[in-house]
């Protein structure tokens, strides 16, 4: 009678335990497709000695990158879990372009002119807390739904044209900056234990800025913003590694 109990005792405890080891604790990588829909709002501003002048413009592309990652998962309870990850893309369809209309008589304050924001390399970290339902079977022994926050670092060249139908002149201006966009989402995990498909939905914040002139009635001050708002989706193939 005693042994049978303990068999039964022994049998419950692991079926307690079975959600974090069926769920994968430990060191983990990914590889997948990353899609965006990106929205940036364009401005700028030409300032002399006498006003400033400002003109707007936005538009929204499409951006696809690789990407891959690698992360820790560790169990705060049977079925919640805390976990970190790195991760990077390297972009394929990178570009967002737009072209912003002139201001004054025959475009004499704020010249017009097409501009492009391009990304190149983007690398950073997440963070996330996740839950492993006791129902929801279907999406296999590897199932979880989370939450993630993180940031990006990301490769731009920014370029902006600039016309002039008055006086006949056309050039541009072009800078590299490193754009900094903050992320924040949800995501689920499906599949077995010894591999599983993740799909995230992220949102993502940045901006970036650059300048050129002094202001002075020959050198005007050109300044350019680039808000960038982002909607960002991922799928993704998970294997773990172990501890």
């Amino acid at each position: 009678m005693r042994a049978r109990a303990a068999a039964v005792a022994l049998a419950l405890a692991a079926g307690a335990a079975a959600p974090a080891a069926v769920a994968g604790g430990g060191f983990y990588a990914g590889v997948g497709l990353l899609g965006e829909s990106a929205g940036v709002s364009y401005r700028k501003t030409v300032g002399t000695p006498a006003s400033a002048m400002t003109a707007g413009d936005r538009d929204r592309d499409p951006l696809h990158a690789l990407q891959a990652f690698a992360g820790y998962r560790v169990f705060l309870s049977d079925r919640f879990y805390a976990a970190a990850e790195i991760a990077g893309a390297a972009y394929a369809n990178d570009r967002v372009t737009g072209f912003l209309r002139g201001t004054g008589d025959r475009w004499a304050d704020v010249w017009p002119g097409a501009w492009t924001i391009r990304k190149r390399l983007a690398y950073g970290f997440d963070a996330r807390l996740g839950y492993v339902p006791e129902g929801l079977s279907f999406l296999g022994a590897g199932r979880s739904l989370y939450l993630f926050a993180g940031m990006r670092r990301a490769r731009a060249d920014i370029y902006a044209e600039h016309l002039n139908e008055r006086l006949e002149i056309a050039s541009g201006r072009g800078a590299r900056r490193t754009l900094a966009p903050r992320i924040a989402g949800a995501g689920v995990e499906f599949g077995g234990a010894r591999g599983r498909f993740d799909l995230r939905l992220g949102y993502a914040s940045g901006d970036a800025a650059f300048a050129f002139g002094t202001g002075a009635p020959d050198d005007p001050a050109l300044g350019y913003t680039f808000d960038i708002r982002e909607w960002r989706v991922s799928l993704a193939w998970i294997f773990p590694l172990g501890e």
